[in-house]
């Protein structure tokens, strides 16, 4: 009995002490649960949306990362590290890309009309060309798209 009133008293006064803090490890989990859900659905949302924006839009698209409204000018540059991204697997893996890094102004999606797969990448849109080339290089791309005119240009210079 001992036992168990000296166990009560520091399970109390570890309680007391955690919340006078304001880190109480029972608000922390259920914190940490909601926030993984509410990204698990705003993921589930965004898929949602891109899916039917890609529907809507077969031969390509660029949307805002954050509104996924339609961008009409500037420079678009897909990013290396979403190269090959395709199917639902794909689209999944640019959003949790996106999602992790705040710089990322757009989502992007083409027909590959050699092989039919529809691709999705994480892109920046950039309004002066000379960067947009810098940073086309920069992540491997040969190409990136004029939204101003819907053209490619060719980094090598053969626009």
């Amino acid at each position: 009995m001992l036992k168990y009133m000296l166990k009560l008293r520091l399970l109390l006064a570890a309680l007391l002490l955690t919340t006078a803090v304001g880190v109480c490890n029972i608000a922390c989990c259920s914190s940490d649960d909601d926030a993984t859900e509410q990204t698990s659905q705003k993921r589930t949302e965004l898929f949602n949306s891109l899916k039917a924006i890609a529907i809507a839009n077969p031969d390509g698209f660029t949307v805002d990362a954050t509104t996924l409204k339609p961008i009409t000018s500037g420079y678009a540059v897909s990013v290396a590290d979403t190269q090959n991204s395709f199917l639902d697997e794909g689209l999944y893996r640019v959003i949790d890309y996106v999602m992790s890094h705040p710089e990322i102004n757009a989502y992007g999606g083409w027909l590959n009309t050699e092989t039919q797969d529809y691709y999705y990448d994480a892109t920046m849109v950039l309004s002066d060309r000379d960067e947009a080339i810098a940073f086309g290089k920069k992540n491997g791309q040969p190409v990136i798209f004029d939204l101003n005119t819907m053209t490619e240009i060719w980094i090598d210079g053969s626009d």
